[in-house]
């Protein structure tokens, strides 16, 4: 489906512009905005105002008015408040249960609102984005943890803009925004190469899902991780993020590709301990040997002294058991 062009509402005559909330620095921008079809922050408020007081007592206008002054305090001076107050006017229309096309309907008048606003604002999203995204879901039959309306805006402000959805859907990656969200700024060509490998590899596609997820999979792709690589560490049975570290010399060098994990998987096999201590191990210049001689329960930074000092790992392991301090302990 693609995404129609932003929608531009009629000003009604006689509506004032920027209303009382307008400042006097943003009152000239307010002017030029109208005339682009931006509905002033009277209008938009309002249509909140009427449902509110309806709901809730007439007390609900102030309530309404002063959260918009709040939710402004934390928005930047380069986004009118015209464009805000209309996105607060879809976020109170759209809203369902507690999630919005602003986030949680709880955290409205917050800095983190503010700064999704700003940044969303600033990458061009359209006004009308989250009426765009209620059209998605109708068009779609999307509800619920589907819905292309929740959290919509900040969507927006992290890179899944109408291009960028247009591109992965294009491409079948767009089938609901969790996995369109995933996958933002990733080849696509290399993305479902790693969908067919795990189609074709059930037990791929576990390994896969327990790692990684859709979103690690994303992080992947964009950090240029390679999928054999991956399939490297399944094979071997270590965790995919041995592909991306990779291994440690003593001088601080780092090798990554399918040698270095085969030799950690190999060492760590040996020390009886987990990928993370092997990597320690091998950074220090150990051998697996050591490790395995000392357990887990002795830090891998503390076993080069303990060897120089000439304890033994079944001494060293028996006084940690006892609380006891270590012969090389100060």
């Amino acid at each position: 489906m693609s995404i129609e062009a932003p929608l531009r509402a009629r000003i009604p005559s006689g509506v004032r512009e920027g209303g009382q909330f307008a400042t006097e620095q943003r009152r000239e921008a307010a002017v030029s905005l109208a005339a682009t079809g931006l509905p002033a922050v009277e209008e938009s408020l309002a249509k909140v105002i009427g449902v509110e007081v309806a709901r809730n007592g007439p007390a609900f206008e102030q309530v309404v008015r002063d959260q918009f002054d709040r939710l402004m305090e934390h928005v930047g001076p380069d986004v009118p408040p015209e464009w805000v107050a209309a996105l607060v006017e879809q976020n109170h229309r759209l809203r369902a249960g507690d999630r919005t096309p602003l986030g949680n309907a709880w955290n409205l008048v917050s800095p983190g609102t503010g700064q999704t606003l700003e940044a969303a604002y600033a990458a061009g999203m359209p006004v009308d984005w989250p009426d765009q995204m209620a059209a998605r879901n109708d068009a779609l039959g999307a509800e619920g943890p589907g819905s292309w309306t929740s959290d919509c805006v900040k969507r927006w402000a992290d890179g899944l803009t109408s291009d960028e959805l247009e591109r992965l859907e294009a491409a079948g990656l767009a089938k609901n925004p969790r996995m369109a969200s995933a996958f933002v700024g990733c080849d696509t060509d290399v993305v479902n190469a790693w969908v067919a490998a795990a189609r074709e590899d059930r037990d791929l596609n576990v390994y896969l899902g327990r790692y990684l997820d859709l979103p690690g999979i994303g992080q992947y792709v964009r950090g240029g991780v390679s999928l054999d690589d991956v399939r490297l560490c399944h094979d071997l049975g270590v965790e995919p993020g041995l592909a991306v570290r990779g291994l440690m010399r003593p001088d601080g060098s780092v090798e990554t590709g399918p040698a270095a994990i085969r030799e950690l998987a190999q060492y760590a096999a040996a020390a009886g301990q987990s990928t993370d201590q092997a990597h320690e191990g091998i950074a220090a210049g150990l051998p697996a040997s050591a490790l395995k001689e000392f357990g887990p329960k002795i830090a891998v930074a503390e076993i080069p002294a303990l060897r120089s000092a000439g304890v033994p790992g079944k001494v060293a392991r028996s006084l940690r058991a006892k609380n006891q301090q270590m012969p090389v302990d100060h």
